[in-house]
């Protein structure tokens, strides 16, 4: 990752050495002539999976998932890899933009944001997987959003809108 904010220019690099179970995160200022290193750490001993964000939900969408089931992953953001745990919870009726489904409830417990916070998305119950709602808890409060529309030929997709 390259970040370039007027004087700031730093690199961010994320090495996955899947034979050692180690991930060594490295950041330099880039700014500076030679570059200073301003990060170089190694952690081992992750067997999970590794995630970030976005993926930590994207590979439970395309799980068969049944209530009470735990999986484990780690997120990685910036450059730290904290052990999620997420959590299916039971089937919900939920009612958004477009209508009501039959959704399952996704639950995190774990630091999902580098602040801290969980978060909780729920799926349609059918062979789409549609994130139809979610929750998250930030440092600030809590962020909210639900599916407002679909639109698309042959298959559908969701917006997600924040409230």
């Amino acid at each position: 990752k390259k970040t370039r904010e007027g004087k700031r220019q730093r690199d961010f690099e994320l090495l996955f050495d899947y034979e050692k179970d180690k991930l060594v995160a490295r950041e330099s200022d880039v700014s500076q002539n030679p570059p200073r290193q301003l990060k170089n750490q190694t952690t081992a001993g992750i067997k999970e999976p590794l995630t970030d964000i976005i993926s930590v939900f994207y590979i439970t969408r395309l799980r068969d998932l049944q209530p009470g089931e735990r999986l484990y992953t780690h997120l990685i953001d910036e450059g730290e890899a904290r052990r999620v745990e997420v959590i299916v919870g039971k089937q919900e009726s939920v009612t958004t933009g477009v209508g009501r489904f039959r959704a399952m409830k996704i639950n995190t417990n774990g630091r999902i944001f580098s602040k801290g916070g969980n978060l909780r998305i729920w799926y349609s119950d059918d062979d789409l997987r549609v994130p139809v709602k979610f929750e998250a808890d930030v440092s600030f409060g809590k962020i909210y959003g639900h599916l407002i529309g679909m639109d698309a030929v042959g298959i559908s997709r969701g917006t997600i809108k924040s409230q």
